[in-house]
């Protein structure tokens, strides 16, 4: 029965059948909505908390009594469920396009010789294992909040209205940067205060023979991308003279 609401507290009876609706079945008002963030890492109060009516991610963290002293906050990483059902639509429909140009090529290919043939399967096989590749890759719905590189304090984060199922980590400061993909020494170096993308590569023995320069790229800590085909300028250095941040990882291909 219904406690305190008289029109619908029916007695039941044998055979009767009660099923309850979560907010995911019925779209009922925003004001009505719960809304729960999940907070971990260097909180002064981590946890679980229910958002007020359109509350955001700023008030809240003020409200829970902010960082810790070893919060890194540029690194913070905040996902959200509706942006991961979003990125992973995106992603199958990228790879069910993938499919069908992939048949397309099967069935208008113009191999004749053996050489060809044999060339033409190979950038097949290549093509489908990229493509099975992508189908194990699953979105995480992060969201680049686009934080300063020095920013410490609750008032630093973006006036974002939160929604069911929110989440924001923010991590203790790293002390080093990575180095991936085709270089001599692929490993996790020491942060140098001023050390630049040409910096860390001498660190790591340099790109490989195979390596494609032209196509490196920067992961910073926040979740953004730089690659070198993007940045120009920079003193003329250019990608070259981009500085790392604790926690990047620079991407050889």
């Amino acid at each position: 029965m219904l406690e305190g609401d008289e029109q619908n507290n029916l007695a039941l009876e044998p055979g009767d059948t009660v099923i309850i609706f979560s907010q995911n079945d019925i779209a009922v008002p925003l004001e009505k909505r719960s809304t729960f963030l999940r907070l971990e890492g260097e909180f002064r109060t981590a946890g679980v908390f229910r958002a007020e009516t359109g509350e955001t991610l700023r008030h809240l963290v003020e409200r829970v009594g902010g960082f810790t002293p070893d919060a890194y906050l540029y690194g913070a990483e905040f996902t959200r469920e509706s942006v991961r059902a979003e990125q992973q639509k995106d992603l199958d429909e990228m790879i069910e396009k993938l499919e069908q140009d992939i048949s397309r090529s099967a069935l208008a290919s113009t191999a004749v010789t053996p050489e060809e043939v044999a060339d033409q399967h190979a950038k097949l096989e290549a093509q489908r294992q990229l493509v099975e590749k992508l189908r194990q890759v699953k979105s995480t719905g992060r969201v680049v909040l686009d934080l300063k590189p020095l920013a410490a304090a609750a008032a630093d984060l973006p006036e974002i209205v939160l929604e069911n199922g929110d989440r924001l980590l923010v991590p203790s400061r790293p002390s080093t940067v990575a180095i991936l993909g085709a270089v001599y020494n692929k490993n996790s170096f020491l942060y140098r205060r001023g050390g630049a993308v040409d910096d860390y590569l001498k660190r790591a023995g340099g790109p490989t023979r195979d390596a494609d320069r032209d196509r490196m790229f920067l992961i910073r800590a926040d979740g953004s991308v730089l690659s070198r085909q993007s940045v120009t300028g920079l003193w003329n250095g250019g990608f070259a003279s981009l500085r790392l941040k604790p926690g990047d990882a620079l991407v050889v291909s």
